[in-house]
């Protein structure tokens, strides 16, 4: 199933972490904006996306579509500039933080919401 699975996706290896590729092309699409019903709940006239940064990539991993990825990107800069975002995100929910591992070719343990887990696990 996970080969079949895969072989749908464009996906590359890059430091024994491996990524999906399907969004790559991030910097065609500069005319995407990050849609203001993912931040319902802040003013969204003049945002300040430094502040927002760990929220607004939540949000786009729990709710968003490919539009709202890209918008991400050219917000921040790129993929890499969103997954150490990710990285900074104290809590998420298992299945966002499985999809951000793979997007983004993150190991768990490098996420803070992961390490949080952990340890509270271990309490």
């Amino acid at each position: 199933m996970v080969k079949e699975v895969s072989s749908n996706l464009n996906m590359t290896s890059h430091q024994n972490h491996t990524r999906l590729t399907f969004l790559d092309d991030w910097e065609k699409h500069t005319d995407c904006k990050y849609p203001r019903s993912l931040l319902w709940d802040y003013n969204m006239d003049n945002p300040d996306w430094e502040k927002l940064s760990t929220i607004a990539v939540l949000r786009v991993l729990e709710l968003g579509r490919k539009e709202d990825y890209y918008a991400l990107y050219n917000i921040y800069g790129g993929p890499q500039k969103v997954a150490e975002i990710v990285k900074k995100i104290p809590s998420m929910n298992p299945k966002e933080a499985n999809w951000a591992s793979l997007l983004f070719g993150i190991d768990k343990e490098e996420m803070l919401c992961y390490k949080r887990k952990q340890s509270r696990k271990a309490l």
